[in-house]
């Protein structure tokens, strides 16, 4: 059987404390090494911001679901939310060459992640954004 666990938060930035808190339990529990859990918790909280601070206009509390799922080798991380529609695996990584006061704000917590993780997918399910996140664990 698969070791998985699931945490729901509302839509608020403190919240994220809450979800890392969790990740961490959930992969020391699994022996997972230290630098793999602060790698996916910076991750998470990247994503975990973006989806609060933009994804919603109508001020109300929206739900925010984190799934973790473990395999023999991998790590699977689901953030499903219900905020506006955006895949930021179609935004083109930034130009690290470009000097910094020429270079457009944002897309840089989308290039981390697309660095430190092993795999990264989007949808967009029933009114639902759902990005995946998969990180090797051997």
């Amino acid at each position: 059987m698969t070791p998985s666990a699931k945490i729901t938060i509302s839509n608020e930035l403190d919240k994220i404390r809450t979800v890392q808190d969790f990740v961490e339990a959930f992969c020391v529990s699994h022996n997972l090494a230290l630098d793999l859990v602060n790698n996916i918790n910076l991750c998470l909280e990247e994503v975990l911001v973006n989806v609060i601070n933009y994804g919603y206009d109508d001020g109300d509390v929206h739900q925010i679901d984190i799934d973790l799922a473990l395999s023999d080798c991998q790590l699977e991380i689901s953030i499903k939310d219900d905020g506006k529609p955006f895949d930021p695996l179609q935004r083109p990584d930034p130009d690290l060459e470009q000097p910094l006061e020429d270079r457009p704000i944002g897309g840089l917590g989308i290039f981390l992640l697309k660095k430190l993780m092993d795999g990264l997918e989007y949808d967009r399910r029933e009114g639902k954004n759902i990005l995946v996140m998969k990180k090797r664990v051997t």
